[in-house]
């Protein structure tokens, strides 16, 4: 909108330009942040013994096992 408008209308096109940035970080941002999140879990994203064995590689399927040693 803020380019069509550019020509005629200079301070109604930065008004525009600055709307729509905005909207951006305001609207859709937080909207798209809520359509990812929404299969996800809270405790994927807790600091637990069993995440940080599996940031580690060291996961319960690989604890105790030769390749360890």
């Amino acid at each position: 909108m803020g380019f069509s408008i550019n020509e005629e209308n200079i301070i109604l096109s930065e008004k525009m330009y600055r709307l729509g940035t905005v909207g951006i970080f305001l609207v859709a941002m937080p909207l798209s942040s809520i359509k990812v999140s929404k299969k996800q879990e809270m405790k994927d994203y807790m600091q637990n013994e069993e995440n940080i064995l599996k940031m580690q590689g060291k996961g319960e399927e690989n604890y105790g096992t030769i390749s360890d040693v």
